[in-house]
């Protein structure tokens, strides 16, 4: 899914969400669950361009990540996870497990299909423009 500025779209800095995984509490991949089960949720996301290990190295900078959860079913309420703010790592490009993780309590979601959703963004962010990761491609069902 699209990053803002798009991955390759701009020659200073770009970036891109390119996957949302769920894992239980003994780390396999899980979409169904019952009621009441806790579990991580991670996105993966990368930036690109001749700024982006400067970026990293940047002691202040730090990213959040917000994984929303929109009902597609029963549950009247929304519900959001926050993980962050989170540390860059010194020429690293690529986030994922276990950078990203948030834990989902559980009981968080109600029993019903939801669809996920990743936003990455940089509350101190030092460039000249936004920058920001989406990804949302996942539906999650709690039983």
């Amino acid at each position: 899914m699209p990053g803002n500025p798009q991955l390759g779209s701009n020659i200073y800095l770009s970036l891109d969400a390119t996957a949302l995984d769920v894992t239980d509490a003994t780390g396999v991949a899980s979409t169904v669950m019952p009621f009441g089960t806790a579990f991580n949720i991670s996105v993966t996301w990368q930036l690109a361009g001749s700024w982006a290990n400067w970026f990293t190295s940047v002691p202040t900078n730090v990213y959040n990540v917000l994984y929303a959860f929109e009902s597609l079913t029963n549950d009247p309420d929304d519900r959001n996870v926050n993980a962050g703010p989170l540390a860059f790592t010194l020429n690293q490009l690529t986030y994922t497990t276990p950078n990203t993780t948030a834990n989902v309590a559980g009981g968080v979601l109600n029993v019903g299909v939801y669809q996920a959703s990743a936003i990455v963004t940089f509350p101190t962010n030092p460039l000249p423009f936004p920058a920001s990761a989406f990804f949302s491609n996942l539906v999650l069902e709690v039983f």
